[in-house]
């Protein structure tokens, strides 16, 4: 079960957690950067175990260029359809592997057929998309996305997190808090262990991803969308 989680919450259950709702030693400030710390380091579970809730989509129209900037929530590229002006999929894109980049240098019309994430982890907002071959210019493709983490700094700042997830994170940071305390923390850290296990078995069972290959979804490998009747635009 999905809930909505304010920044003050979070910090009020690690507390709880770690018993020093009323200590003062360790600062608020302090409580939040393990408790978002805790958040960054599940999140790729997070995404994993309910994609739908974290999925983005934004549209993407040539220019000439064979790059393109990403949403400022950018986390991973789930895929990227060709489309025509109504938003109908004329085909959808591969992702570019390594050893076959040569495929994708100077195919077809100018219309593209793969994609690849250019990833930016030290400035993630810096963070492009690659086309090949370059697109033509007004051509449409939309690219589908999971967002990152939020970034929570004012109290009643939010984030959505399956209850598995929230619970990991409080008690991830208490156990941190504790650690500094040098207080007991050995049976906050098993029911930390066991709550970890159940969230990367969900994850595990859980689906995130497009498929691999160009799938024409109008017939053929990847052939022209208007040999099967459909306007291309």
């Amino acid at each position: 079960m999905l809930r909505t989680w304010t920044l003050l919450q979070l910090r009020t259950r690690a507390r709880r957690w770690a018993d020093i709702e009323n200590d003062t030693h360790i600062t608020d400030a302090e409580v939040d950067t393990y408790v978002l710390d805790a958040i960054s380091s599940i999140w790729p579970k997070v995404l994993k175990l309910n994609p739908d809730t974290y999925r983005r989509e934004e549209t993407l129209t040539g220019a000439g260029s064979a790059t393109f900037s990403l949403a400022s929530d950018y986390h991973s590229t789930l895929g990227v359809d060709r489309v025509n002006s109504s938003g109908a999929i004329l085909w959808r894109l591969e992702r570019i592997q390594t050893q076959d980049r040569h495929r994708f240098s100077s195919a077809g019309s100018g219309d593209a057929r793969g994609f690849e994430p250019l990833y930016n982890s030290s400035a993630p907002a810096t963070s492009q998309l690659r086309l090949k071959p370059t697109p033509s210019t007004g051509a449409t493709y939309r690219h589908t996305y999971l967002v990152s983490a939020p970034v929570l700094s004012a109290d009643d700042s939010t984030i959505v997190l399956p209850g598995i997830a929230g619970k990991i994170a409080t008690m991830d940071a208490a156990v941190q808090c504790m650690v500094k305390q040098q207080t007991d923390a050995r049976t906050l850290i098993q029911l930390l262990g066991a709550a970890t296990n159940e969230l990367n078995e969900l994850a595990e069972a859980a689906m995130a991803g497009e498929p691999g290959g160009i799938v024409d979804i109008y017939g053929g490998d990847c052939g022209d969308a208007s040999d099967f009747g459909v306007t291309q635009a």
